[in-house]
């Protein structure tokens, strides 16, 4: 395929160069290698999870449509949409804390998350009052202790 290369030509425009635009084309070939996780697989047994996974699609949509009553929408009608559009109304939820596959997931990081703040914060509270080796939790960095200056002799 080709590869417009905007970065040049934002360099060129503000270099007040004029170039073609075949000046910003770049030739990419894109290399398909096996998923990793099934790289030791035979090409006939590769093939036929790849196959799984998308028949394990089309009959989730083919479900999902019917349960919606709608349709997909088709090659043809994919090709004729604009790329650059947006929708007329675009979804305004926040996004999640976390992503998980289950509500019960999501609740229990959420839960976990709480736990460490709440560990973090009773540690640097001792921590203020000047209590020494104080034990923050795993995988945390404590606060930075305020700056005490060396003492002088004399």
């Amino acid at each position: 395929g080709v590869w417009d290369n905007r970065t040049r030509r934002f360099l060129a425009l503000k270099a007040n160069k004029d170039l073609n635009e075949k000046d910003f084309q770049e030739k990419e070939s894109v290399v398909f290698s096996p998923l990793p996780c099934w790289q030791d697989l035979e090409p006939v047994a590769y093939l036929n999870r790849i196959r799984d996974l998308v028949q394990g699609i089309i009959e989730e949509t083919t479900v999902l449509h019917a349960r919606r009553g709608t349709q997909p929408l088709g090659a043809e009608s994919i090709r004729r949409q604009q790329p650059h559009n947006h929708p007329n109304r675009p979804a305004r939820s926040p996004a999640p804390l976390f992503h998980g596959i289950a509500k019960a997931v999501r609740r229990a990081f959420i839960d976990a998350y709480r736990e460490f703040v709440e560990a973090y914060g009773a540690a640097a509270e001792k921590l203020r009052q000047g209590e020494q080796g104080v034990t923050f939790p795993e995988g945390c960095f404590p606060p930075r202790l305020p700056f005490v200056p060396p003492l002088r002799p004399g």
